[in-house]
């Protein structure tokens, strides 16, 4: 999740999801939130509003996007191309 182009959790953590995996029929990971040293499966309100208030209260404005081609993460891809073989 993303405020005004930064994501707001400052590390990237996945983790193997039984869930998704049951599915699609494949091994999968999904993305972790982490907050006061909690993990959870979706990001927190509090970890969002917190964001939203330090984009208004900052000042930094407007942040340009970055030119750099976007790469869809590898756990992305392997869950919805599962997603299209069941379909077929």
């Amino acid at each position: 999740m993303r405020v005004n182009a930064r994501d707001i959790a400052l590390e990237v953590k996945e983790s193997s999801c039984k869930e998704c995996g049951d599915l699609c029929g494949d091994s999968v990971d999904c993305r972790v939130w982490v907050q006061d040293g909690i993990e959870y499966t979706e990001p927190p309100k509090s970890m969002i509003i917190n964001a939203i208030l330090k984009e208004v209260y900052s000042g930094h404005g407007s942040i340009p996007l970055s030119n750099e081609k976007y790469e869809i993460p590898q756990n992305l891809i392997t869950f919805f191309d599962s997603l299209e073989r069941k379909e077929d």
